[in-house]
C-alpha cells in the first residue's frame, strides 16, 4: 500500500443502525482537523465520527441482507485478513453533492484511500450471497455540510457523477502527515 499514514486495524466492521456495514474509525486516529472549514463559499463541519464503509444500504440490499441478522455471512468476511487490515490515507480530498431530501445540496469532503480489505470483504459478501459487488471506491468522509445526510459512494460511476472538485490536502487549507504513522487499535 502506498501513503504515509496508517489506521491498523480497522476492522471487524460493524452494522449501523440503517443498514449499512461500516469499519469505525477509533477516536484520534486521524491527523488533527479544524473543526469548520470553507469551500466554495460554504461552511463545512468536521465529522463527529469517521468510518470507511465496506458495503452501504444498497449494497446490503442487493444481496438480501437486512440486518445484523446475517453473521453467518458478515463475520467470516472479516476472518483471516492478516496484514491487509490497514487503511492508507491519500493526499487527495474529493468534494461531492448531491440533492438532499429538503431540496437543497448536500456537499461532503472526503479522503480518498487505500483499503484492501475492504475489497476482500466485498468480494466474500458477494459470493457468500452470490450477488455482483462492483469495486467501491474507499473513502473517509471528513466534513460534511449537514451531518444528517451522507453521500454514498458505491462504485466509481458514482464518484464520478457527485465528486464535484478534487485535490489535495493543502489544497483545502489541511495538513498531510509526511512522516510514516501507524495507530494501532488493537485489544
Amino acid at each position: 500500500m502506498t501513503g504515509t499514514f496508517v489506521i491498523r486495524p480497522a476492522l471487524p466492521p460493524r452494522w449501523t443502525e440503517t443498514g449499512a456495514l461500516l469499519s469505525h474509525l477509533p477516536e484520534g486516529c486521524l491527523p488533527p482537523l479544524p473543526r469548520v472549514i470553507r469551500w466554495n463559499g460554504l461552511q463545512l463541519a468536521r465529522k463527529a465520527e469517521f468510518h470507511l464503509t465496506i458495503a452501504g444500504r444498497s449494497d446490503m440490499q442487493r444481496m438480501g441482507i437486512v440486518g445484523p441478522d446475517h453473521p453467518a455471512i458478515v463475520e467470516p468476511a472479516g476472518n483471516g485478513l492478516g496484514d491487509d487490515v490497514g487503511i492508507v490515507l491519500l493526499d487527495e480530498l474529493w468534494v461531492l453533492q448531491k440533492p438532499d431530501p429538503t431540496g437543497g445540496i448536500e456537499t461532503t469532503i472526503a479522503a480518498a484511500c487505500e483499503a484492501p480489505a475492504m475489497s476482500a470483504i466485498r468480494s466474500r459478501l458477494a459470493t457468500a450471497t452470490g450477488c455482483h459487488l462492483p469495486a467501491a471506491p474507499p473513502h473517509i468522509t471528513l466534513y460534511t455540510r449537514n451531518p444528517a445526510h451522507g453521500i454514498g459512494i458505491s462504485d466509481l460511476a458514482a464518484l464520478q457523477a457527485r465528486r464535484v472538485a478534487h485535490g489535495r490536502w493543502r489544497d483545502f487549507g489541511l495538513s498531510f502527515p509526511r512522516s510514516p504513522i501507524e495507530t494501532d487499535v488493537s485489544p
